[in-house]
């Protein structure tokens, strides 16, 4: 248990450097719920380390844990995996993390011209405006590298070729995710947890959205709490 305390401690104080106050203590009412959520172990260890927080409100996180049904915990993941199959299909030539990177920073110019468009700002119109050209200049510059490391591939030897030559790590994470928390779930041991996690880092790394990374993570650190 102080083995977990110390894992849980850590990752909240980094989370709290990065992410700031307000999104450290919505973080730390997730994890409760989740806990809550998960089995009386886990709920009564976010109840011990919550207790010292006097902005925990520990019986409206326990009715907002049973009033989420677990359908609907995950929206963003469901979206983000629809979003990828649709570019999957409309985009059959994105071969690279160069071009999907290219994509999204279209997609992002797009959205911000349009919302400047519907609230009738014309200066930063026009900045999106510029945007969106910049970003198909990017697209084509991409593509071009692309065509050129696929004629003479033996010139891709640096680190920066790497984008080129590897598929969207977005299209496969979550295939990914998938696999490690089903090995997760098969784990019995203490020492099996350590040797697996050891072991999984290049697959863990494959694993770039936040979101997908977090849920992993939760599900190892649950696992630790039940096999302690």
């Amino acid at each position: 248990m102080t083995s977990q305390l110390v894992d849980v401690s850590n990752y909240l104080t980094q989370f709290r450097a990065d992410r700031g106050e307000e999104a450290w203590r919505e973080e730390i009412r997730r994890l409760a719920r989740q806990g809550i959520a998960t089995s009386p172990k886990h709920e009564a260890f976010w109840k011990g380390f919550t207790g010292a927080f006097d902005w925990i409100d520990w019986e409206q996180l326990k009715r907002e844990a049973v009033s989420v049904p677990a359908s609907s915990q995950t929206p963003v993941e469901d979206q983000h995996k629809l979003i990828n199959e649709l570019l999957k299909s409309q985009f059959p030539q994105l071969k690279n993390q160069a071009q999907y990177n290219a994509v999204l920073n279209l997609f992002e110019a797009v959205r911000l011209t349009l919302n400047s468009i519907f609230e009738g700002n014309q200066a930063k119109t026009a900045e999106g405006r510029k945007a969106v050209d910049m970003a198909f200049e990017l697209a084509l510059k991409v593509s071009d590298i692309t065509q050129k490391l696929d004629e003479v591939p033996e010139s891709a030897t640096s680190p920066a070729a790497n984008e080129f030559k590897t598929p969207p790590a977005q299209f496969t994470e979550h295939d990914v995710q998938r696999e490690l928390l089903t090995e997760l779930q098969d784990i019995n041991y203490l020492d099996d947890l350590t040797i697996w996690y050891a072991r999984s880092k290049d697959r863990r790394d494959k694993i770039v959205s936040q979101f997908l990374r977090n849920t992993l993570m939760d599900a190892v650190r649950a696992k630790k709490l039940d096999l302690l």
